[in-house]
């Protein structure tokens, strides 16, 4: 999805084109970082694209793609005409690829004086869209007495309500 974003076209790039080799990448602070080569078409893209991938410890993965100015699909042009450089080196390619990212939640980007009122609204928000909990065999023979069951938790190292349950991720950076 980083790749297509890149390149202009999104979702109407056709993502059956796309093959992506990924490396881990050793790092000494922990982080699970990766790097990806894409090939379209079958030719390898590598010597233009720079594609960085790391995974979060919530189990969320933050992906980005740079690639050539060239490889930009802008049908009337208008995008291409805002860039500053037409061109470049494959060393600004390289440049911070792997930067340290902090993955935030929309609450992290309300500012501070309305984040009350905002998690206030959301977690009502949350309570009225939450469907009931399913019945299981009632708890006595009294009509309307029901016991209930809610979901599992998720797994202990991962966030309640990140919605992200990876039970495979591939092995910490060294």
């Amino acid at each position: 999805e980083a790749f297509a974003k890149a390149r202009g076209d999104g979702l109407g790039f056709e993502f059956k084109r796309l093959d992506l080799v990924i490396t881990q990448v050793k790092c000494k602070d922990g982080r699970r970082l990766f790097e990806g080569k894409p090939i379209v078409d079958g030719v390898s893209l590598e010597k233009e694209w720079r594609l960085s991938l790391e995974i979060f410890e919530d189990g969320h993965v933050f992906a980005s793609a740079r690639g050539p100015v060239h490889a930009v699909v802008d049908a009337h042009g208008l995008f291409k005409a805002t860039l500053r450089k037409q061109s470049i080196t494959s060393e600004e390619l390289d440049a911070d690829l792997h930067l340290e990212w902090t993955p935030l939640s929309i609450a992290d980007l309300v500012p501070d004086e309305q984040r009350k009122a905002y998690l206030r609204c959301v977690d009502d928000d949350e309570r009225s869209l939450a469907p009931p909990p399913p019945a299981l065999s009632p708890d006595s023979t009294t009509p309307g007495s029901v016991r209930y069951q809610t979901s599992p938790p998720p797994p202990g190292d991962v966030k309640k309500g990140s919605g992200v349950y990876v039970s495979e991720a591939p092995m910490d950076c060294q």
